[in-house]
């Protein structure tokens, strides 16, 4: 809750009335609640920002992009919330180390429900993380350790990782940046550009040839080169606003590309959410969405 209590500007906690930080306002009537893996700020008084998650919410309070969201939330969550002047990050080095772990019963159900099995992850270099140390701006010399519950890591070609965590309201954290790609892909005519390791494999389970950014604020120069190759070139984001913003962004920096949303009527904003909730279905309506008639 530390990210919610930065936006209203004291502490919150969930399931209690407050009054919003994104509007005028002296009736406490909004609230944040538990959603899945994600805590969800509710104001249905307003038509605009009636529901959003974390990383909206830091949008929307200080006036920021998507990455520049995110950016935000990894400051406050290592940084303690402290203002840290781009001379201090260019002398800082952050340190991020993980240390493997066996999969448990959790890890498995995480995995299953979505149709990914251990050979895939094994082939992908996706692996299951134990426990991660990593240091801060305010003590940049001792290691602080973490034991989640259910994590994993995308390991880049590179040697940057990201520690992606589902249960956390941090989500990830990484060492690192945008030039990050991740994935196997073939030269054929067609490329599938994914904001996420999960989207990903369900594009690639579903038979498309495809590749993921480090998120959906991304614009690597090294995809626009790798672009180049091919004919047809999708990017397949969210269907919310950050995703719907960030296709817009990279579709006028790719050039000759289109863009593809999953529509609103399966209720799902992503490839991984399609899988889970119509998981016999999903390469088929995956199929119609990219190429339709094609």
């Amino acid at each position: 809750m530390k990210i919610w209590s930065t936006i209203f500007g004291y502490k919150v906690f969930p399931n209690t009335k407050y009054t919003s930080p994104f509007r005028e306002d002296n009736r406490p009537g909004c609230w944040i609640e538990l959603k899945g893996e994600k805590y969800i700020f509710y104001d249905y008084a307003s038509p605009i920002f009636n529901k959003l998650d974390i990383i909206e919410g830091m949008r929307y309070k200080f006036n920021l992009s998507y990455i520049e969201a995110v950016n935000k939330i990894y400051q406050i969550h290592i940084y303690d919330g402290k203002v840290v002047t781009k001379a201090e990050y260019s002398n800082f080095k952050f340190n991020l180390v993980y240390k493997e772990g066996k999969y448990s019963k959790l890890d498995k159900e995480y995995w299953l429900k979505r149709g990914i099995i251990k050979k895939q992850l094994e082939e992908d270099n996706i692996k299951k993380v134990e426990v991660y140390k990593c240091n801060s701006k305010k003590n940049p010399y001792d290691f602080y350790y973490f034991y989640p519950i259910l994590a994993y890591v995308i390991n880049y070609p590179s040697g940057n990782i990201k520690i992606v965590l589902p249960d956390t309201s941090i989500r990830f954290i990484t060492n690192s940046n945008q030039e990050d790609l991740g994935g196997i892909w073939d030269n054929t005519d067609q490329i599938v550009i994914s904001k996420s390791y999960k989207d990903y494999r369900q594009l690639k389970n579903a038979g498309f040839n495809t590749l993921f950014t480090m998120n959906e604020g991304c614009k690597p120069k090294i995809l626009k080169d790798i672009c180049k190759n091919f004919k047809d070139i999708v990017i397949f984001y969210d269907n919310d606003i950050p995703g719907r913003e960030c296709s817009k962004s990279l579709l006028e920096y790719i050039p000759n590309s289109r863009e593809v949303y999953i529509p609103y009527k399966y209720g799902c904003k992503d490839p991984d959410e399609l899988k889970i909730k119509y998981f016999d279905e999903c390469s088929k309506i995956l199929k119609k969405i990219i190429n339709g008639n094609r």
